[in-house]
C-alpha cells in the first residue's frame, strides 16, 4: 500500500469506439513503455516522442497503474488521446462512455 504508481503508455491502431453490445473496439494495441512521473508520460505522448504515432497509432492512452497483480484501471486513472493528422500531434480526447466502465 502507498507504493508509487507507474504511468504506462499504450498506442492503438484506431480511435476507440463502442460496438453494438457497448464494448470497446480499438483495433490492435501495444504497450510502448512507462514512466514513473505522470508529467513525463504526458510529455512523451503530447510531443510524440520516438515517433509514437509512426503512421500506425490513431489513439494513445496513459494508464496510472499501482503495483500488484491484476490492478484495476478506471477511467479516472487514464488519459486518452487521438491523433490529429493536420496538426501532427496527439490531442487529449474523451473515451466513449461505456456503462460498464465507470470510475
Amino acid at each position: 500500500m502507498g507504493e508509487k504508481p507507474i504511468y504506462e503508455i499504450y498506442v492503438y491502431s484506431q480511435e476507440w469506439t463502442l460496438d453494438e453490445a457497448g464494448f470497446f473496439e480499438y483495433g490492435n494495441s501495444e504497450r510502448v513503455g512507462f514512466y514513473y512521473e505522470k508529467e513525463t508520460a504526458i510529455r512523451a505522448v503530447e510531443e510524440n516522442w520516438c515517433d509514437l504515432q509512426d503512421h500506425y497509432a490513431h489513439a494513445a492512452m496513459i494508464k496510472e497503474v499501482v503495483p500488484g497483480l491484476y490492478p484495476c484501471v478506471t477511467p479516472s486513472k487514464c488519459q486518452y488521446y487521438v491523433w490529429n493528422s493536420q496538426k501532427e500531434k496527439f490531442e487529449k480526447a474523451k473515451v466513449p462512455e461505456a456503462e460498464w466502465w465507470v470510475g
